[in-house]
């Protein structure tokens, strides 16, 4: 995959060995019907069933005659990145985010069983989608294949078991400490200002200047990591001189 979404259609006339895929994946059965073979056991699949499959799941077929789907390959990042704003108010980055999801989502292999007229709505989406991947990624059609993406998911998620998870800010704070991202949107202070054309004005060399977020001593900014510390207090508004201080100067990494 060189891109966060592919899509390809396909027909499958003999048995798949079972297989896993470091991506997530969503097949979508568009005629026929088959034998799968997955950590749900054995399952017949027919028209109207997606098979949703975690990362490094293990999933092998035996059509009935023959069988034709439409796969989506999701990367494994982009979802969890998904899963982060989906629940911003409760994460507190993405690396919560991963353990979150894997929380949610404990069953790795499920079908879901859409029916045959719901599973139609999706099938002019899902074939533009292929098309859109045909040539590879492009930046051009990013949002739009990410706007079909997301309305397919729309109609195929409440039929996606979840396992309950800690629901409450406090609770999941309490074990995945973190800075917090959920800012005040507002305009950036004049100090922040200052501190980015501090940390501009220091790539590739050195300058010396006092940091704008509290007055300390004279700061030395090569890599500029204590400025930018500096920085996300200020525009967090939690001004900090700790933040902004250094008894020596700042060295590349760190």
């Amino acid at each position: 995959m060189r891109g966060p979404i592919l899509a390809r259609g396909q027909s499958i006339y003999a048995p798949i060995p079972p297989l896993a895929y470091d991506c997530v994946k969503l097949v979508f059965v568009r005629h026929g019907s088959a034998i799968l073979l997955s950590e749900f056991g054995e399952r017949t699949v027919a028209v109207g069933d997606v098979v949703a499959l975690g990362a490094n799941t293990l999933c092998g077929s035996e059509p009935e005659g023959s069988i034709t789907v439409t796969t989506l390959y999701l990367d494994r990042d982009y979802v969890v990145d998904q899963v982060f704003w989906q629940h911003a108010a409760l994460l507190a980055d993405r690396l919560d985010a991963q353990d979150f999801a894997e929380e949610l989502y404990s069953e790795p292999a499920q079908v879901l069983r859409l029916g045959e007229d719901r599973a139609g709505m999706l099938m002019p989406w899902l074939d533009e989608l292929v098309a859109l991947s045909l040539d590879g990624p492009s930046p051009e059609r990013f949002y739009r294949m990410q706007a079909l993406l997301f309305a397919v998911l729309d109609v195929i998620a409440p039929y996606v078991k979840t396992t309950p998870v800690r629901r409450s800010l406090t609770q999941r704070r309490a074990t995945h400490p973190g800075p917090p991202h959920l800012r005040r949107l507002m305009p950036l202070r004049a100090e922040a200002r200052a501190v980015v054309e501090l940390l501009r004005g220091a790539a590739g060399g050195t300058v010396d200047a006092r940091c704008a977020c509290g007055g300390g001593a004279p700061v030395s900014i090569s890599a500029g990591a204590r400025v930018r510390r500096c920085l996300r207090k200020v525009a967090d508004g939690v001004p900090d001189d700790r933040a902004c201080r250094t008894p020596r100067p700042i060295v590349a990494g760190d």
